[in-house]
């Protein structure tokens, strides 16, 4: 006999050959709670989780009953051992999706229905134990320091919003949980989860309203619109509670559950606390308006300022380079100054020039950055021969000048 025991748990440690052997691995609805606290002191060592979910994973530990034991033993565990729950969130649980593989022997619709509740219950339970198990460390913080020492009213918020969504995610599964008990009811692993589950969301609820307490009080910083959102998103959560304590009967026949917490809130209080939130969004959104009507000001006024700075296109800029070139041509025009019969023939010549630089004004536009150096030339020139024509001029009046004082002399001589 000693043989044949050493054969079987050969290669297995002491752990997992305690656990093979234990009611808690068995394909049956036996689930002894001693075995439980035999295993609790164990399943804080890392090895020891690791062999535990390696023990669950093997192809004889795939039927629905396992599945179950597995299920129940994980939620209790969860919070107990902080280090099982981080082990647990490294697993891979790609195994669980698939059914077990039953003999021909076994009728078609047991099959059926065990493939059901894996589907609509199982594994959407197993998502929820990962939700929980990434959140306990903080649950645990919440619920042992909450009230005992004063923590940010921004951090209480998003914890109260966190747990909101795992209790919500944990109530979704009450539709199935009712259909379940109602078709298996001798299904003693199901009522027992369905218990275990219960009994945790109810003490969620009631952090919920302990919580939202807290944000009421007057010192609190929270903005109303998160305090009565908070406040509704907790009354439907009593709601969906209350619906599961209902069932109660189905997996509590002893009548041991208590019900759920109520929240004591008068109906004027509930309405003040909605026209408050009320007003603040009136207020964000009026100053939502305010500050979009100053970003548009601010845009026209910074337009404007541009213009006025001198913050011109790039076309603008050659139209008045074109304008100071046409400019500069006409003042050269009245330098020259033609005499009365060069002027016929000259105005024609200056009508057709004129033609001529207006078909021209396309190619001027693209040229005038370049033309601007030949501009400057003509200026230049065109000074110098005002300068010449003027000194000429300044010489010929003092040389006339001079042959008159002569003559005058000459005259005055003659006479004396």
């Amino acid at each position: 006999m000693i043989k044949r025991f050493k054969k079987l748990f050969q290669g297995q440690s002491e752990f997992q050959s305690f656990l093979t052997k234990s009611s808690l691995s068995k394909d049956n609805f036996v689930y002894k709670q001693e075995d439980v606290e035999i295993l609790i002191p164990f399943l804080t060592d890392d090895q020891n989780i690791i062999e535990f979910f390696q023990v669950y994973q093997e192809q004889t530990c795939q039927h629905y009953t396992i599945k179950m034991k597995m299920l129940i033993t994980i939620h209790q565990m969860l919070n107990i051992s902080d280090e099982f729950a981080q082990q647990f969130t490294k697993i891979n649980f790609a195994y669980f999706n698939k059914p077990s593989q039953k003999p021909e022997s076994i009728v078609f619709k047991q099959v059926t229905n065990e493939i059901w509740l894996l589907e609509n219950l199982q594994i959407p339970f197993l998502q929820y134990l990962q939700k929980l198990a990434l959140n306990v460390q903080e649950i645990k913080s919440y619920r042992n320091h909450h009230f005992r020492k004063p923590i940010h009213q921004s951090n209480l918020v998003v914890e109260c919003f966190k747990l909101q969504n795992l209790v919500n995610q944990g109530l979704s599964l009450v539709p199935q949980l009712q259909t379940s008990l109602s078709n298996f009811p001798h299904d003693f692993l199901l009522k027992k989860l369905a218990c275990n589950l219960y009994c945790e969301l109810r003490q969620f609820q009631r952090q919920l309203i302990n919580s939202l307490s807290a944000l009421l009080d007057t010192n609190s910083r929270a903005s109303n619109i998160e305090i009565f959102e908070f406040f509704r998103e907790v009354q439907i959560i009593e709601k969906k509670t209350m619906t599961y304590y209902m069932l109660h009967k189905l997996f509590d026949p002893g009548r041991k559950l208590m019900p759920p917490l109520q929240l004591k809130i008068d109906l004027k209080s509930a309405k003040h606390l909605e026209q408050q939130a009320l007003n603040e969004q009136l207020k964000i959104n009026q100053q939502k308006q305010m500050r979009s009507q100053r970003n548009s000001r601010s845009n026209s006024l910074d337009q404007q300022h541009r213009v006025s700075q001198g913050f011109i296109s790039q076309r603008e800029r050659r139209f008045m380079m074109y304008s100071r070139t046409k400019k500069q041509d006409t003042i050269q025009e009245d330098i020259e100054m033609p005499t009365e019969e060069q002027q016929p023939s000259d105005k024609k010549k200056i009508t057709q020039m004129m033609d001529n630089q207006a078909n021209e004004i396309p190619k001027q536009f693209d040229n005038l950055e370049n033309d601007n150096s030949d501009i400057q030339k003509k200026e230049s020139s065109n000074e110098s021969e005002i300068n010449e024509r003027n000194s000429q001029k300044e010489t010929n009046d003092i040389v006339k000048n001079q042959e008159s004082t002569s003559q005058a002399d000459q005259d005055e001589n003659q006479y004396s």
